[in-house]
């Protein structure tokens, strides 16, 4: 009998090191914020990245994205469909909420006419009134996310990057949000997802990996890897 191979990685780093210097300080040393790292994200799979403050989660997002490019090592990318979104979306301030996401729709390769036919959708889920309208200028910080949530997952990437995004806005957009990413994982999408939400990562999570000090400690079940970082959280300061 035969043994099926293996997927092939939908995004692959292997040995990847970056620094970065303290903003507005050009002569500050270097922090080495990923050290060597390999890891293999696969399709149809949801990553759950766990670790503490300052090690290196929202840096790794953002190398898997495209937005930083490594000092060393290798990312293999097997899509140009990458969209991350963090607790500060990427909006143009002087252009209206339903503006910016058309602009995403076709900055994550939907046609005009496509992306026009999203924007329903996008102003169900956002669900911030006549405020679609308006300058993005205007908005809080939830009504950002609110647009910026909503684009992201009606333009379905092959891989969506959540960063720290759960548990966070007012108690309607969690419990939807959830569900969304409930019915995004029920359709087979690939889903890494950085989180300081333990419950969430178990409940969403497939495969959980434990980054410390830029590298990977742990990577396996939900409930193994988290159970020893929840350990080495309660044995030592910080």
């Amino acid at each position: 009998m035969t043994t099926a191979a293996p997927p092939e990685p939908i995004v692959s780093l292997r040995g990847v090191t970056l620094e970065l210097r303290a903003r507005r300080r050009i002569f500050s040393p270097a922090h080495r914020v990923l050290d060597a790292l390999d890891l293999d994200v696969y399709p149809h799979q949801t990553l759950g990245v766990i670790g503490r403050n300052g090690c290196g989660k929202t840096t790794l997002l953002r190398v898997i994205a495209g937005v930083f490019a490594p000092d060393g090592g290798q990312v293999t990318r097997r899509t140009d469909s990458c969209h991350l979104l963090t607790l500060n979306p990427w909006l143009v301030p002087y252009l209206t909420g339903r503006q910016n996401a058309l602009l995403a729709c076709m900055l994550n390769g939907r046609r005009y006419r496509d992306a026009r036919a999203l924007l329903p959708a996008i102003e169900a889920i956002a669900e911030i009134g006549s405020y679609f309208d308006e300058p993005v200028a205007s908005y809080s910080a939830g009504m950002l996310l609110r647009v910026g949530f909503a684009a992201a997952v009606q333009v379905e990437p092959d891989v969506l990057l959540l960063d720290e995004l759960l548990g966070v806005g007012d108690a309607d957009f969690y419990a939807k949000s959830r569900r969304i990413l409930h019915e995004m994982i029920e359709a087979d999408r690939t889903v890494v997802l950085v989180s300081h939400n333990e419950s969430a990562l178990r409940e969403l999570c497939d495969r959980v990996v434990w980054l410390d000090g830029g590298r990977i400690r742990a990577d396996g079940e939900p409930g193994a890897v988290l159970e020893a970082y929840r350990a080495t959280m309660h044995s030592t300061p910080g």
